[in-house]
């Protein structure tokens, strides 16, 4: 099967076009029928002769000593960096644009830079790293919150404990994000207690 007769079959006969100058107007009777395009000046009267071409050496590629894998592939890691992103002063964290991943920043990001929808570039204060830790506290990790064990225990940057503790509002109308099993827990003082206990 000649190549025209793939294409035509393929159905992108019709998005061809020849393309030629106009002094070698006489086309191949065996070609099909195509539009044609003709540009005076287009193609070089003479061919080009072998001598006067620079020979090219080989490409040479830096070193592959760094390297990650992914799921058994492996490829160069792309050089860090130098500098980063500053925070807008005029803005809360969480309202930069994109905002500082937290998991990149207070212990390991999952996904990655290239998937991760945060920016892992800002250079942050210690201030700005304690700011953010408190914040992340604040949202529940979602280990816990649907029934998992988390791996990451006590060095998760989320929060295992409702900020509002035990009597927390709004778990109280059944809207609170902390939805885990023990992450309202009982504190001594707000223990319930029971008869006949002192």
């Amino acid at each position: 099967m000649s190549m025209f007769s793939a294409l035509e079959k393929e159905q992108l006969l019709g998005k061809m076009v020849f393309l030629h100058s106009s002094s070698h107007q006489n086309m191949d009777a065996r070609l099909p029928a195509l539009p044609s395009l003709y540009v005076d000046g287009l193609f070089m009267a003479d061919k080009l002769s072998g001598r006067g071409f620079m020979k090219l050496s080989p490409l040479t590629v830096g070193s592959f000593s760094t390297v990650t894998t992914n799921g058994g592939l492996i490829s160069p890691q792309s050089p860090a960096r130098p500098g980063g992103r500053v925070i807008d002063p005029g803005l809360p964290l969480h309202r930069q644009n994109p905002p500082p991943c937290n998991e990149h920043y207070l212990m390991s990001c999952s996904k990655g830079a290239a998937v991760c929808k945060y920016s892992h570039d800002y250079i942050l204060t210690p201030e700005q790293l304690a700011l953010l830790s408190s914040n992340a506290k604040k949202a529940p990790c979602n280990w816990l919150k649907n029934g998992v064990q988390c791996p990451y225990g006590e060095n998760c940057c989320w929060g295992h404990v409702c900020p509002n503790g035990p009597k927390c509002f709004h778990l109280s109308k059944g809207k609170c994000w902390f939805k885990g099993e023990a992450m309202h827990p009982y504190t001594i003082s707000s223990e319930p207690s029971t008869p006949g206990s002192t």
